[in-house]
C-alpha cells in the first residue's frame, strides 16, 4: 500500500509542464509589450523636439505609475483568489476588477484634464492626450492580467500585438495630423484603447465598473496593504536614484542605466516570468504547499541563474560590440556592469518568497516585508553614494540581496500563517 502511494506524492511535488508553457506566453507577452513600448519612445524621440520628447515621457511615467496602483488594487485580488476556480467565477471577477480599473482611469482622467489645462505648452499637450485616452491605457493592461488569472495568456499575448497593430494606422493618422506631441499622445493611447476593445470580445464579458465598491468591500483586507506596498516599492526606489543623482552626480545615474541596458534580456525576462507567477502559485498551492514551495525554488533559481549566464556573457562582450550598442556609453556599463549584475540576481531572487506569499493571501506579512527591504535600498545605496558612483552601485548590489534573503526567511513565517489559517477553516467545517 505504501509503494503504491509513493508515486501519487511525487506527482504531487513535480511542477506540471503547463507550468512552463503559461510561462512562456507571460515572456512573449512581455517582449511583445516592452518591445512596443521601446518603439514609440524611439519613434518620439524622432520626431519631436527634446522638450516634446520629455513632456512626453512625464505623461509615461504617471501612465506606469498608474499602472502599478492599478494592478496593485484591484488586479492582484483577481490574481490571488480567482486563479483556481471555475470559469464562471472567473467571469465575474475579471468583470468586476476589469471594471474597476476602468473606473479608475476615468477619475484619474477628469483629474488630469484641468492640469493639462493650467499647465498648457508641451506638458499640457501630453497630459490632454494621456487623459483623452487614459481608461483605454488602462483597461488594456487589466485584461492582460485577467487573462494569466485564468490561464489564458495566450490572449494576453495577443492583446499585446494588437496593440502594436493599431500603432501602425494610429501613428499614420497623427502624421497626418500635424505630428503634434497632443496626436502622438493620443495616437498612442487610441491604439491601446482599440486593443482594451479586443480585450472585450476575447473575453466575452463587460467590464462591470459599477461593481468597484463592491470589489473593494470583496477585498479591502488585501487592497490597502497592497496599495501601501506598490507605492512603497515604487517611490521609494525612484527616490533612492534621484538621491544618488544628487549625491554622486548625474553621471553616475547614467553609467547605472547603461549597466541596466546591457541587462535589459534578464529583466523582460523577469517581468514575463511575474505575469504569471501569482496565478501559478495559485493554482499550485490549489493541489500541494509542496508544489508551491518547489515552483517558488525553481523560479528563483531558473531566473538568478539566467542573470548570472547573461551577466558572465555580457563582461566577455568585445569592446567594438560594446561601443556599437552603447557608443561612449560603453566604458561606463563596463565599469558598473558588475554591481549591477549582482543587483539584478538579487531582484530575480525575490519572485519565489513574493509568488508564494501572495498564493496565502498575506498581504500583511508582504508589506512588513516591502517596508523593511525597501527603506533598506533606500538607506544603503544612498550613503553608500558619498563614497563615490560606484559605491553607490554596490550599495544598490548589497541592498538588493540582503533584500532578496529578508523575502526568503520571511517565506517560513507565511507557510505557518497559512497552516493555522488551514487549520482554523477545518475546524469551522466540522
Amino acid at each position: 500500500m505504501s509503494g503504491g502511494m509513493r508515486p501519487a506524492r511525487n506527482r504531487e511535488v513535480r511542477v506540471p509542464r503547463g507550468v512552463f508553457r503559461r510561462a512562456g506566453w507571460g515572456l512573449l507577452d512581455q517582449v511583445a509589450s516592452s518591445g512596443t513600448n521601446f518603439a514609440v519612445g524611439v519613434l518620439v524621440a524622432r520626431t519631436l523636439s527634446l522638450e516634446d520628447f520629455g513632456a512626453f515621457g512625464l505623461a509615461f511615467l504617471i501612465y506606469t505609475f498608474s499602472m502599478s496602483v492599478a494592478r496593485a488594487f484591484p488586479m492582484e485580488p483577481l490574481l490571488i483568489r480567482y486563479s483556481a476556480v471555475p470559469v464562471a467565477d472567473w467571469r465575474r471577477g475579471a468583470a468586476a476588477a476589469v471594471g474597476t480599473s476602468a473606473g479608475m482611469a476615468c477619475a484619474a482622467a477628469l483629474a488630469l484634464i484641468p492640469i493639462g489645462i493650467v499647465m498648457g505648452g508641451s506638458v499640457g499637450a501630453a497630459l490632454l492626450g494621456l487623459a483623452a485616452t487614459f481608461p483605454g491605457l488602462l483597461l488594456q493592461d487589466a485584461w492582460r492580467f485577467a487573462f494569466f488569472a485564468a490561464g489564458r495568456g495566450r490572449d494576453a499575448f495577443l492583446n499585446d500585438v494588437a496593440w502594436a497593430i493599431f500603432l501602425v494606422p494610429a501613428f499614420a493618422l497623427a502624421g497626418l495630423a500635424g505630428t503634434s506631441l497632443f496626436a502622438i499622445t493620443l495616437a498612442w493611447g487610441l491604439a491601446a484603447s482599440a486593443a482594451a476593445a479586443v480585450g472585450i470580445a476575447q473575453a466575452r464579458l463587460l467590464p462591470r465598473p459599477d461593481h468597484a465598491v463592491r470589489w473593494w468591500h470583496e477585498h479591502r483586507d488585501l487592497a490597502a496593504r497592497f496599495l501601501a506596498e506598490a507605492g512603497l516599492r515604487t517611490g521609494l526606489s525612484q527616490l533612492a536614484l534621484i538621491l544618488i543623482g544628487a549625491v554622486a552626480g548625474l553621471e553616475t545615474l547614467g553609467s547605472i542605466r547603461a549597466a541596466q541596458l546591457v541587462m535589459s534580456p534578464v529583466h523582460v525576462l523577469y517581468l514575463g516570468a511575474s505575469l504569471a507567477a501569482v496565478p501559478e502559485a495559485v493554482r499550485a498551492l490549489a493541489r500541494s504547499l509542496g508544489l508551491l514551495i518547489r515552483l517558488a525554488a525553481a523560479a528563483s533559481m531558473g531566473l538568478a541563474v539566467a542573470g548570472l549566464v547573461w551577466g558572465s556573457i555580457a563582461l566577455l562582450v568585445p569592446d567594438e560590440l560594446g561601443r556599437m550598442f552603447l557608443g561612449d556609453s560603453w566604458e561606463a556599463a563596463q565599469t558598473f556592469l558588475p554591481a549591477w549584475i549582482v543587483t539584478q540576481v538579487g531582484i530575480v531572487l525575490v519572485i519565489g518568497p513574493a509568488m508564494a506569499i501572495r498564493a496565502f493571501a498575506n498581504a500583511r506579512l508582504s508589506l512588513r516585508v516591502t517596508v523593511v527591504t525597501a527603506a533598506i535600498g533606500l538607506v544603503v545605496p544612498v550613503t553608500a553614494a558619498f563614497a563615490g558612483g560606484l559605491a553607490a552601485a554596490w550599495g544598490l548590489a548589497l541592498a538588493s540581496v540582503v533584500g532578496a534573503v529578508i523575502w526568503w526567511l520571511a517565506l517560513p513565517a507565511g507557510i505557518r500563517a497559512w497552516r493555522r489559517a488551514e487549520t482554523t477553516r477545518e475546524g469551522a467545517r466540522i
